[in-house]
Protein backbone atom coordinates (compact mmCIF):
# COMPACT_ATOMS: atom_id res chain seq x y z
CA UNK A 1 0.00 0.00 0.00
CA UNK A 2 1.29 3.45 -0.89
CA UNK A 3 0.98 5.53 2.24
CA UNK A 4 -0.99 8.61 1.30
CA UNK A 5 -0.29 11.44 3.71
CA UNK A 6 -3.02 14.06 3.77
CA UNK A 7 -1.16 16.58 5.86
CA UNK A 8 -0.09 20.19 5.43
CA UNK A 9 2.70 20.40 8.02
CA UNK A 10 4.83 18.10 10.15
CA UNK A 11 5.69 20.64 12.84
CA UNK A 12 4.75 19.64 16.37
CA UNK A 13 2.84 21.90 18.76
CA UNK A 14 3.03 22.58 22.47
CA UNK A 15 0.16 21.57 24.69
CA UNK A 16 -1.22 23.99 27.26
CA UNK A 17 0.18 23.22 30.70
CA UNK A 18 3.00 21.04 29.36
CA UNK A 19 6.44 22.63 29.03
CA UNK A 20 8.01 19.68 27.22
CA UNK A 21 7.56 19.61 23.47
CA UNK A 22 5.28 16.69 22.46
CA UNK A 23 7.99 15.10 20.28
CA UNK A 24 10.52 15.32 23.11
CA UNK A 25 7.97 13.71 25.40
CA UNK A 26 7.46 10.94 22.85
CA UNK A 27 11.21 10.34 22.65
CA UNK A 28 11.48 10.04 26.43
CA UNK A 29 8.57 7.62 26.62
CA UNK A 30 10.08 5.45 23.88
CA UNK A 31 13.39 5.34 25.77
CA UNK A 32 11.54 4.49 28.97
CA UNK A 33 9.69 1.66 27.20
CA UNK A 34 12.95 0.15 25.95
CA UNK A 35 14.49 0.55 29.40
CA UNK A 36 17.78 -1.30 29.71
CA UNK A 37 17.36 -2.42 26.09
CA UNK A 38 17.52 1.13 24.77
CA UNK A 39 20.41 0.25 22.48
CA UNK A 40 18.06 -2.08 20.57
CA UNK A 41 16.12 0.94 19.35
CA UNK A 42 17.47 1.62 15.83
CA UNK A 43 16.16 5.21 15.85
CA UNK A 44 17.02 8.48 17.55
CA UNK A 45 14.63 11.44 17.61
CA UNK A 46 16.28 14.84 17.67
CA UNK A 47 15.87 18.40 16.46
CA UNK A 48 16.28 19.06 12.76
CA UNK A 49 17.03 22.76 12.37
CA UNK A 50 17.12 22.54 8.58
CA UNK A 51 13.46 21.50 8.59
CA UNK A 52 12.34 23.65 11.52
CA UNK A 53 11.27 20.80 13.73
CA UNK A 54 12.28 17.26 14.66
CA UNK A 55 13.44 14.27 12.69
CA UNK A 56 14.27 10.58 13.09
CA UNK A 57 17.88 9.44 12.68
CA UNK A 58 19.71 6.12 12.51
CA UNK A 59 21.25 5.12 15.86
CA UNK A 60 23.59 2.76 14.02
CA UNK A 61 24.16 1.48 10.50
CA UNK A 62 20.89 0.05 9.17
CA UNK A 63 20.73 -2.65 6.52
CA UNK A 64 18.59 -2.43 3.38
CA UNK A 65 15.00 -3.52 3.92
CA UNK A 66 15.28 -3.29 7.70
CA UNK A 67 12.16 -2.59 9.74
CA UNK A 68 13.15 0.43 11.81
CA UNK A 69 9.93 1.80 13.33
CA UNK A 70 6.16 2.10 13.01
CA UNK A 71 3.73 4.89 12.21
CA UNK A 72 0.94 4.25 14.71
CA UNK A 73 -2.59 5.37 13.84
CA UNK A 74 -6.12 5.12 15.20
CA UNK A 75 -8.84 4.54 12.62
CA UNK A 76 -11.34 7.40 12.42
CA UNK A 77 -14.42 7.99 10.28
CA UNK A 78 -13.64 10.51 7.56
CA UNK A 79 -17.12 12.03 7.51
CA UNK A 80 -17.30 14.94 9.93
CA UNK A 81 -14.00 14.10 11.61
CA UNK A 82 -12.21 16.93 13.44
CA UNK A 83 -8.55 16.17 13.94
CA UNK A 84 -7.00 17.37 17.23
CA UNK A 85 -3.80 18.15 15.31
CA UNK A 86 -5.67 19.95 12.52
CA UNK A 87 -5.06 17.05 10.11
CA UNK A 88 -1.28 17.44 10.41
CA UNK A 89 -0.74 13.68 10.78
CA UNK A 90 -3.81 12.29 9.03
CA UNK A 91 -3.06 9.35 6.73
CA UNK A 92 -4.98 6.68 4.87
CA UNK A 93 -6.18 3.51 6.57
CA UNK A 94 -6.34 0.10 4.87
CA UNK A 95 -9.63 -1.22 3.51
CA UNK A 96 -9.81 -4.60 5.26
CA UNK A 97 -7.59 -7.13 7.03
CA UNK A 98 -7.65 -9.29 3.90
CA UNK A 99 -7.03 -6.39 1.51
CA UNK A 100 -4.68 -4.12 3.46
CA UNK A 101 -2.81 -2.96 0.36
CA UNK A 102 -5.80 -0.81 -0.63
CA UNK A 103 -7.09 2.27 1.16
CA UNK A 104 -10.45 2.48 2.89
CA UNK A 105 -13.07 4.81 1.41
CA UNK A 106 -14.62 5.61 4.77
CA UNK A 107 -11.75 5.48 7.29
CA UNK A 108 -8.56 7.44 7.75
CA UNK A 109 -5.84 7.15 10.38
CA UNK A 110 -4.66 9.77 12.86
CA UNK A 111 -2.42 10.03 15.89
CA UNK A 112 -3.73 11.32 19.23
CA UNK A 113 -3.99 14.77 20.77
CA UNK A 114 -0.51 15.87 19.71
CA UNK A 115 2.77 14.63 18.21
CA UNK A 116 3.63 12.85 21.46
CA UNK A 117 0.37 10.93 21.71
CA UNK A 118 0.53 7.45 20.17
CA UNK A 119 -2.11 5.91 22.44
CA UNK A 120 0.47 4.60 24.90
CA UNK A 121 1.93 2.30 22.23
CA UNK A 122 5.49 3.63 22.30
CA UNK A 123 7.00 0.32 21.21
CA UNK A 124 5.34 -2.30 19.03
CA UNK A 125 6.90 -5.66 18.19
CA UNK A 126 10.26 -4.44 19.44
CA UNK A 127 10.36 -1.24 17.35
CA UNK A 128 9.65 2.39 18.29
CA UNK A 129 6.38 4.02 17.24
CA UNK A 130 7.71 7.28 15.83
CA UNK A 131 7.06 7.08 12.08
CA UNK A 132 4.96 10.24 12.12
CA UNK A 133 8.07 12.24 13.06
CA UNK A 134 9.91 11.20 9.87
CA UNK A 135 10.42 14.10 7.47
CA UNK A 136 10.14 14.30 3.72
CA UNK A 137 13.41 14.84 1.82
CA UNK A 138 14.06 18.43 0.85
CA UNK A 139 15.53 19.61 -2.43
CA UNK A 140 18.77 17.73 -3.30
CA UNK A 141 17.82 14.91 -0.88
CA UNK A 142 16.43 11.45 -1.72
CA UNK A 143 14.15 9.32 0.40
CA UNK A 144 15.76 6.32 2.10
CA UNK A 145 12.75 4.61 3.66
CA UNK A 146 9.21 3.64 2.77
CA UNK A 147 6.00 2.46 4.44
CA UNK A 148 5.04 -0.61 2.40
CA UNK A 149 2.76 -2.51 4.75
CA UNK A 150 0.22 -2.09 7.55
CA UNK A 151 0.06 -4.49 10.50
CA UNK A 152 -1.95 -4.77 13.72
CA UNK A 153 -2.30 -6.69 16.95
CA UNK A 154 -4.31 -9.80 16.07
CA UNK A 155 -5.55 -10.06 19.66
CA UNK A 156 -7.24 -6.66 19.33
CA UNK A 157 -8.75 -7.10 15.86
CA UNK A 158 -9.70 -10.75 16.34
CA UNK A 159 -11.40 -12.52 13.45
CA UNK A 160 -12.88 -9.35 11.96
CA UNK A 161 -12.14 -8.65 8.31
CA UNK A 162 -13.30 -5.04 8.43
CA UNK A 163 -11.59 -2.31 10.42
CA UNK A 164 -13.66 0.12 12.44
CA UNK A 165 -13.21 3.49 14.09
CA UNK A 166 -11.00 3.13 17.15
CA UNK A 167 -8.81 0.31 15.82
CA UNK A 168 -5.07 0.86 16.32
CA UNK A 169 -2.91 0.01 13.29
CA UNK A 170 0.77 0.35 12.50
CA UNK A 171 2.39 1.30 9.19
CA UNK A 172 5.80 -0.37 8.86
CA UNK A 173 8.78 1.86 8.08
CA UNK A 174 11.56 0.04 6.21
CA UNK A 175 14.83 1.22 4.72
CA UNK A 176 15.24 1.34 0.94
CA UNK A 177 19.03 1.10 1.11
CA UNK A 178 21.82 0.92 3.65
CA UNK A 179 21.43 3.89 6.01
CA UNK A 180 24.52 4.98 7.88
CA UNK A 181 24.70 5.90 11.57
CA UNK A 182 23.53 9.48 12.13
CA UNK A 183 21.75 9.73 8.80
CA UNK A 184 18.22 11.11 8.80
CA UNK A 185 15.38 8.79 7.83
CA UNK A 186 13.20 10.35 5.12
CA UNK A 187 10.20 9.26 3.08
CA UNK A 188 8.27 10.93 0.26
CA UNK A 189 4.76 12.10 1.03
CA UNK A 190 1.88 11.77 -1.42
CA UNK A 191 1.66 13.99 -4.49
CA UNK A 192 -1.28 16.01 -3.12
CA UNK A 193 0.62 16.96 0.04
CA UNK A 194 0.56 20.77 0.37
CA UNK A 195 4.17 21.97 0.55
CA UNK A 196 5.81 25.33 1.15
CA UNK A 197 9.23 23.98 0.16
CA UNK A 198 10.88 22.20 -2.77
CA UNK A 199 10.57 18.46 -2.30
CA UNK A 200 13.32 15.93 -2.79
CA UNK A 201 13.37 12.78 -4.87
CA UNK A 202 11.89 9.32 -4.69
CA UNK A 203 14.28 6.42 -4.36
CA UNK A 204 14.84 4.69 -7.70
CA UNK A 205 15.63 1.00 -7.60
CA UNK A 206 18.54 0.19 -9.88
CA UNK A 207 17.83 -2.61 -12.35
Amino acid sequence: MKLKLKTVSKLGKRVAGKSTHPVERLSKMIDKSFGANRSRNPCVIKKCKAKFGYGVYARRNLSKGMLVCYYGIKCVKESGYKSPTKFVYLVCAPATTTNSQYNSRTLSGDIGEDAGDVFGRYVFRGKPVCGHVINEPSELETENCVMPKTVWDAKEIGDRTAFKAGDILFHEVRTLRIVKKGEELMTMYDDDYERNYKKGKKFIVKK
